[in-house]
């Protein structure tokens, strides 16, 4: 009777590491993801021939300390692996966000109004209810009409209901998504549904395009598109921006939009800031937030010859898959059709997020 016992044991083992192996994650694009990687574990993994492996779930390792969220600009060829989460139990924890939210300006986050509209106008143009924003703001409270350049507040982080990206991106869901704040070195549409993020994405951004400002103060500022609802979902004509991760923006141009354009401009040679472009991309990258970044093949190369004046051929090789000859290499930058007009930008999970689902389904 032993004998048989472990004679099932060996066999169920072997089912279960067939299934595991089966796991794999299948060709980049806005639909389908990849675990969270930084250029430095891509560079390593092309050095030895070998892919990124990474640790056995009985063996979790415990997450990287985070860095500051305005932290300087550093190299992204020396940003720091992303580790797999502890597995520990998310009940036992206090608020998700917290750890990957260190900013005190995400505590609370305010937007502003342009022109004198109606309450019920205002928060459809949010996103939210008017019941929510009178809570948030109880100065509302027997407001029918809100004033021209006037604020309020949008999001107020709650330990009771951290804010959580909650499975894959085209299949998944966020919980308390924040808003994307308002700055001078980036500009929100005046129709916000679709302008709430995880605290990983939110941050990220946040340290990318203020590092973008730092740099160039005469930069033009980013225009940012579609994140995810306040509570994620489905948005159409996406696939994806489900959970809070991705991110439309668009490229620099030499001539910029005005401030009311809202369509997208098709970017080629002649129109595109490649500079202040290319300085972006590098921003994003040293975050070490960043998961994919899809471009259109026909501006990668564009980029790249910006790329090459302070980067290596191997290190440029790296970012953009465009300029990569090889095919299974997991570069940073991807082709995917119909991003000559704007980048769309995927990032990781948040640390210690278990519900979370990096790859697409």
């Amino acid at each position: 009777m032993r004998r048989l016992r472990a004679l099932l044991s060996i066999l169920a083992l072997g089912t279960f590491a067939s299934v595991v192996s089966s796991l794999e994650p299948s060709m980049a694009s806005p639909h389908r993801g990849y675990a969270p990687a930084s250029l430095f574990a891509v560079k390593s993994a092309a050095a030895h021939s070998a892919p990124v492996v990474e640790a056995p779930a009985e063996e979790p390792v415990a997450a990287p300390p985070v860095e500051p969220v305005l932290a300087a600009v550093g190299d992204p060829m020396t940003a720091p692996t992303l580790e797999l989460p502890v597995e520990e139990d998310p009940l036992e924890r206090p608020a998700l966000d917290a750890v990957a939210d260190p900013a005190a300006e995400l505590e609370e986050v305010r937007w502003s109004v342009d022109r004198r509209m109606r309450l019920d106008e205002m928060a459809t143009n949010w996103g939210m209810w008017v019941d929510d924003l009178r809570e948030l703001n109880p100065d509302l409270e027997d407001v029918e009409w809100v004033e021209a350049a006037s604020s309020y507040v949008v999001y107020r982080r709650d330990p009771r209901r951290p804010t959580q990206s909650v499975g894959a991106p085209n299949r998944g869901h966020l919980l308390a998504g924040i808003p994307m704040p308002e700055g001078p070195h980036w500009r929100l549409r005046e129709h916000r549904p679709r302008a709430f993020g995880s605290t990983t994405t939110i941050a990220a951004l946040l340290e990318a395009m203020r590092a973008y400002g730092a740099a160039d103060p005469e930069a033009p500022p980013l225009r940012i598109g579609e994140i995810s609802r306040r509570s994620g979902g489905r948005i159409a004509p996406h696939v994806s921006h489900r959970s809070g991760r991705d991110v439309d923006i668009g490229y620099v141009m030499k001539v910029n939009p005005s401030e009311n354009e809202r369509f997208w401009r098709t970017a080629d040679g002649k129109t595109i800031d490649a500079p202040r472009t290319w300085a972006f991309l590098e921003a994003l990258i040293a975050t070490g937030e960043v998961q994919q970044i899809f471009i259109s093949a026909k501006l990668q190369p564009i980029l790249a010859r910006e790329a090459a004046k302070t980067r290596s051929p191997e290190e440029v090789a790296l970012i953009f898959s465009a300029m990569s000859r090889d095919p299974n290499v997991h570069t940073i930058v991807k082709h995917e059709s119909g991003h000559r007009d704007h980048m769309h930008v995927r990032f990781g999970c948040e640390r210690g997020n278990l519900r979370c689902r990096a790859q697409s389904k």
